[in-house]
């Protein structure tokens, strides 16, 4: 475990201690949302190591406003319709989850971000694709956006690119509210600019996740339990592309017959 200073500690403790705390049955009536997150990590400056995509969620919105986090969403109708006739290979580490799960990982980060991840001819080169600003607006706007950009662009999804990371019910010790799994791939473009959507996103931006835990545990900045233990997986790491091959961080909260066999064998 990486080691922090001791007022850094004592403030992420908490965090740690809550994660271990299961979420409470939903709210009668009010449905847990099936959702998908990616990181998406590079090999930074040589004194920075391993850098991860954070975004920082805006200060407008109802629930976790101004909290630290990394592009995903809920799952989407046409998340199923894209695993089915768009994508080829399957996600690292991953047995008995829906691929759908995956592709809404894809497809929320290049809604927040203008950057679609993890795409190839068929049996070809992986490459990332920057969206130009009317592509990314027409994504938000129409979910079968996508479709027809991988048809046009005549590219499908590779799913080998991504990994299975971890299943996390949340928020802890509260009704259950949301169901995500959480992905990773290597970041395959240079420096391209982020393009964000200010109504959901403040900021985002390439960054240290020891860097960003000192400043989580120090107060300068929030995040929610499963943010904090991503960031703590990756800070584990100096090579990105390790990291996207091997990283696991399970919900410790989880009973053992809501996790995969990958996770099964963290405990």
């Amino acid at each position: 475990m990486t080691s922090f200073p001791q007022e850094a500690s004592d403030l992420l403790s908490p965090l740690r201690e809550l994660a271990k705390l299961p979420a409470f049955p939903p709210v009668l009536g009010q449905p847990v949302r099936s959702a998908a997150t990616l990181l998406l990590v590079r090999d930074g400056p040589v004194n920075e190591g391993l850098q991860v995509m954070a975004l920082q969620r805006s200060s407008s919105l109802r629930s976790f406003a101004g909290f630290y986090a990394f592009p995903g969403g809920k799952l989407a109708p046409v998340d199923q319709k894209l695993a089915e006739t768009f994508c080829f290979g399957q996600v690292a580490a991953e047995t008995a989850e829906n691929a759908a799960f995956a592709v809404a990982a894809i497809r929320e980060t290049a809604e927040e971000i203008g950057w679609l991840v993890a795409i190839s001819a068929f049996a070809g080169d992986t490459a990332d694709r920057l969206l130009s600003q009317d592509e990314q607006t027409s994504l938000l706007e129409d979910e079968q956006t996508l479709p027809r950009l991988l048809q046009s662009d005549k590219k499908l999804i590779h799913l080998s690119q991504l990994r299975f990371v971890g299943r996390w019910i949340g928020p802890h010790s509260q009704p259950a509210t949301f169901d995500t799994r959480f992905y990773i791939t290597f970041w395959r473009g240079g420096n391209e600019p982020v393009r964000v959507m200010a109504e959901e996103t403040a900021a985002a931006h390439w960054v240290s996740p020891k860097r960003l835990i000192e400043a989580i545990g120090a107060g300068r900045l929030l995040a929610a339990p499963p943010t904090l233990a991503m960031l703590e997986g990756l800070s584990q790491y100096s090579n990105a592309s390790r990291c996207a091959a091997t990283l696991s961080v399970p919900d410790p909260s989880l009973n053992p017959s809501q996790m995969n066999p990958q996770e099964r064998n963290q405990i």
